[in-house]
């Protein structure tokens, strides 16, 4: 794999002056092997063919899209900025917009990005628990209406992250229906009974029936609705007191994104989140020479699949049929959490608890660039690949902070 070091200028100035078209193949070609070369993680290739496809047609905007998306993965957030706002100029796309939304996020322009967000509900195949129309009574910078009906929208880790604009509701008095999915109903209702104005839970079903109240829609589109900055006085998940306190050198981890494979770009994300097994015994091994107690938090075929000498590694371990009430009572007996970037990193956020997030180099735009904090979570250090994209040197800064007595 080709270093991911910076593109040249002619990637992140004008993207209509790339370098010059190949001797043959049509501009489709070109882009389809672009986008080809950016799902197999080759992101100076895809830029080179993607600037090709943009000289071949320079008035279509699936390659301006697709250079964003490269872009974007090469931490070049205002490159890609430019480049889906050309690819918006010259057709709007909900997909598009969407991807540039995420980029927008990375620059803290939050109050665009929400807004520009919203074009995914109006996106073909984009699947929604609930129909439209959403959000009926209540426009955008108005005071929210007395009632509300809120679903989940993607992955747990949205979920837990975006749960945050539900408080601020119901501090003003707002009556809140919350719909999740089943894993989620339990630990929502403990986590969030602490609010002034009780959420009733609700279980997604199958086949949803009415809304409860007529203003409804997505959880994620909440901040769109006039409060855009990423509310950061956690915990919003506060669970009851359990008999035992988090115990000392006793540290969970979650070595592994979420799976989906039959998702070509979720696969890639995978692959680029999760530790691979030499970097897991690294840090296991590392721990162990610290005195730490690590307590396995990965649920699923990841863990499954742990050959029986580095599952032994791990002195306790999250049932592995247990819910997130359950995965939460046990972040609450630990001292710190160890956690790739998936829905593990958020629930620790979200409760409060000490986490360190190992990132990979194309980091997901939310955790903003270069900074080992983050405005979504005070209780979290995050630790970043560099451009040569290697486990082995976070695995070691990691340690050293640890051995140093330093917290998340």
């Amino acid at each position: 794999m080709a270093s991911p070091s910076q593109p040249t200028e002619t990637v992140v100035g004008d993207f209509r002056h790339g370098p010059p078209p190949a001797p043959s193949g049509t501009w489709v070609e070109l882009n389809n092997a672009g986008n080809r070369l950016w799902l197999e993680d080759k992101p100076l290739q895809a830029c080179q063919t993607l600037q090709q496809a943009i000289q071949a047609n320079p008035d279509h905007p699936a390659p301006y899209a697709g250079l964003g998306n490269v872009l974007r993965d090469l931490n070049r957030f205002e490159a890609a900025d430019r480049a889906f706002r050309i690819a918006d100029q010259l057709g709007r796309d909900g997909r598009y917009r969407w991807n540039h939304s995420q980029v927008l996020v990375g620059l803290e322009r939050y109050g665009e990005a929400w807004l520009l967000s919203e074009a995914r509900m109006h996106t073909p195949g984009f699947r929604f628990y609930r129909e439209g129309p959403y959000w009926q009574g209540w426009s955008i910078g108005d005071p929210a209406p007395e009632r509300l009906t809120v679903w989940s929208e993607q992955g747990y880790g949205d979920t837990f992250q975006f749960l945050r604009w539900l408080v601020p509701l119901s501090q003003q008095g707002i009556q809140i229906v919350l719909e999740v999915e089943p894993s989620l109903v339990s630990l929502m209702q403990a986590g969030l009974s602490w609010l002034p104005t009780p959420i009733q839970l609700v279980t997604k079903q199958a086949t949803p029936q009415a809304p409860k109240h007529p203003c409804q829609g997505s959880l994620l589109s909440l901040p769109s609705r006039g409060k855009p900055e990423p509310r950061s006085d956690t915990p919003y998940l506060r669970l009851p007191q359990q008999a035992s306190a988090a115990q000392f050198r006793r540290v969970g981890i979650t070595w592994a994104a979420g799976r989906e494979h039959e998702n070509p770009v979720l696969k890639r994300d995978y692959q680029r989140r999760s530790l691979p097994l030499p970097a897991l015994k690294q840090l296991l091994r590392g721990l162990h020479e610290l005195n730490w107690s690590c307590v396995n938090l990965q649920i699923g075929p990841d863990r499954d699949e742990l050959s029986p000498d580095v599952a032994d590694m791990f002195d306790n371990a999250l049932p592995n049929r247990a819910d997130f009430l359950e995965a939460g009572h046990w972040l609450e007996s630990l001292q710190a959490v160890i956690s790739v970037d998936t829905a593990t990193a958020h629930q620790a956020g979200a409760q409060g608890r000490p986490c360190w997030v190992l990132l990979p180099w194309s980091a997901d735009p939310r955790w903003l660039r270069q900074r080992s904090d983050t405005p979504w979570y005070p209780c979290m250090r995050l630790m970043r690949q560099g451009p040569e994209r290697l486990w082995a040197p976070v695995i070691d800064q990691l340690l050293h902070a640890m051995a140093e007595g330093h917290a998340p």
